[in-house]
């Protein structure tokens, strides 16, 4: 019974700012990885543009959306109305498929489980799920950062038409 106690007073111990907290946390960590790896391959510029790119649009979908979903039919048709060309879709396809086929995400449990436990919190799937939303439009914010100092980086200071400013509860 204690146990059951004790899960029931952590998972409402998270409050928005603690959450805001861990947010804030797991984005300055993913931001230094991303960006450690774009300066330790700067010859790979295109590629890792690419890559931010559709974790940010990956990011966004999450975000709007609430969650995972499979790509609809319907949807590229909306994106194609929108602007969007063949490769920016492919790519957020691609990034959709890794995660709902072969069970890749960019998301990763032990990041999340190491952040609650740090905080105090015994893990559990409800606050997982309560971080990993707060991450949507975080992480969005990683890659859409990430592309900023890529450009920087390569010597390429104009933002590109897709990136916007980071959006709610983001912690940037």
């Amino acid at each position: 019974m204690s146990m059951l106690n004790d899960r029931i007073r952590a998972s409402r111990g998270l409050t928005e700012r603690k959450l805001q907290a861990i947010a804030r946390a797991m984005h300055e960590e993913r931001l230094a990885e991303v960006c450690t790896e774009q300066r330790a391959t700067p010859d790979d510029a295109e590629y890792h543009s690419a890559t931010n790119r559709a974790f940010v649009d990956y990011f966004h979908r999450l975000t709007s959306r609430g969650g995972h979903m499979s790509f609809l039919p319907d949807e590229q048709s909306a994106l194609e109305a929108q602007g969007w060309d063949a490769q920016r879709i492919a790519d957020l396809k691609t990034v959709i498929a890794l995660r709902e086929n072969k069970g890749v995400s960019p998301i990763r449990k032990d990041e999340i489980d190491r952040h609650l436990a740090a905080a105090g919190f015994a893990i559990d799937d409800r606050l997982r799920w309560m971080v990993e939303l707060a991450l949507y439009p975080t992480y969005r914010g990683v890659y859409a950062d990430a592309e900023e100092q890529l450009r920087t980086l390569v010597g390429r200071n104009s933002a590109p038409a897709w990136t916007t400013p980071s959006t709610t509860c983001s912690p940037t």
